[in-house]
């Protein structure tokens, strides 16, 4: 990807194009977990955008919008939710990638301020968006988002475990591994030893599906979720070995964020971590994770959903 990335970079030319291949670099290095080079990308974007064209033009907004979610992944809430504020004019007649966060990560910092009728109403609207212009990725998203804050889902929007699709091509794979997603967490909901079960196989499958394949973020979700999986069912020292593996990736990146809003099973199996490193029961076979960054999250005072 971040070769497409270049050769589409080295194509383009003025401020504009310019800030637009910058933008989407960025996106490719941060899909590959490089979040340095791409928060390296999206400033330069911003750079030359506000240079060419001012601080609010068109082209500035587009970094802004990835900038933001760059920064929320990093606990910057402030920064985030300012430079998404700011990209929300871009509006809906825009390229997907460039939507995602003014509206996900707009409405999910929204609720994590508390205000939980904002975040579903600027949902509902991307929702609308998203039919009224065929984009299925943003409707994936959105709905996803939606079962994340615990906001009701559109009846027959969630897949169905016996019926799970396979995707045809790699945009059509990131949409089903978010409407998998979607339908896991509402499974894990139900709180039944079978459902529960099918949720774990599900995201076990997803798992097996990526590894392998330098999709490296989208690997890191699907661990996220296997992760809330595990130790729903009670599979705690599989759901701590996955977690302590994933954590220390995030922790190498500084992505606090990431790991907070994974849900309520992820947070317990967190704190279980945190808590066998403080006792000396950590086990030889679990990735190494810096003490600091356990303790970090663990000493969050900022807003949360859990």
């Amino acid at each position: 990807m971040q070769d497409w990335a270049s050769t589409y970079h080295e194509r383009t030319s003025g401020p504009y194009s310019g800030a637009w291949g910058y933008c989407y670099y960025g996106i490719a290095a941060n899909e590959q977990l490089d979040v340095v080079a791409a928060e390296h990308h999206f400033r330069k974007a911003m750079r030359l955008a506000v240079k060419s064209g001012g601080r609010h033009s068109h082209a500035a907004r587009l970094a802004s919008a990835l900038l933001g979610e760059l920064l929320y992944e990093r606990g910057d809430l402030a920064t985030a939710e300012r430079l998404l504020n700011e990209s929300r004019e871009l509006g809906y007649d825009v390229c997907v990638d460039f939507m995602l966060a003014p509206c996900v990560v707009g409405a999910h910092i929204m609720a994590l301020r508390g205000d939980r009728d904002g975040a579903a109403n600027r949902l509902d609207e991307g929702a609308e968006a998203a039919e009224s212009r065929s984009l299925p990725r943003f409707r994936a998203r959105i709905d996803n988002e939606r079962v994340m804050l615990g906001l009701p889902l559109e009846p027959g929007r969630a897949a169905e475990f016996a019926e799970r699709r396979h995707p045809v091509d790699g945009l059509d794979e990131i949409t089903a591994q978010l409407e998998d997603a979607t339908a896991i967490t509402l499974l894990l909901g139900r709180r039944s030893a079978e459902t529960t079960a099918a949720a774990c196989t599900w995201a076990g499958e997803w798992v097996h599906r990526i590894e392998g394949r330098g999709r490296h973020r989208a690997l890191l979700q699907a661990n996220r979720l296997l992760v809330g999986c595990l130790a729903a069912a009670g599979r705690n020292d599989e759901a701590k070995q996955v977690l302590a593996s994933i954590a220390a990736q995030c922790a190498e990146r500084d992505m606090i964020r990431y790991l907070l809003d994974g849900g309520p099973y992820v947070m317990s199996t967190l704190r279980g971590l945190r808590d066998d490193q403080l006792h000396g029961l950590w086990r030889p076979e679990w990735t190494t994770v810096p003490t600091a960054f356990l303790e970090a999250l663990s000493a969050t005072t900022g807003p949360t959903l859990i």
